[in-house]
């Protein structure tokens, strides 16, 4: 994704910091540059404003796997969905 793309969420997340979507897409964005810590926490940030995102879940489980933190998808998505019951 290019630098322009990636302006482009960070500048629609100062609008409007409780649109979910924007920093999902910002997450992208950081994850195809490699930069895994940061599309983590904004996959974080978007899944604090709307927990039932799926496609958040997966891409945080693919940025930590790229990291080799391989445990972290398992174990949190196993909490999310033991404290939902």
């Amino acid at each position: 994704m290019s630098r322009r793309g990636h302006c482009r969420f960070s500048e629609a997340i100062r609008i409007d910091p409780k649109e979910a979507a924007a920093y999902f897409n910002r997450g992208l964005a950081w994850r195809s540059k490699g930069v895994y810590d940061n599309a983590i926490a904004d996959y974080n940030q978007a899944l604090a404003l709307n927990p039932n995102s799926f496609q958040a879940y997966i891409n945080r489980g693919v940025a930590w796997g790229r990291k080799g933190e391989y445990d972290k998808p398992l174990r949190t998505t196993t909490r999310r969905y033991s404290s939902s019951q």
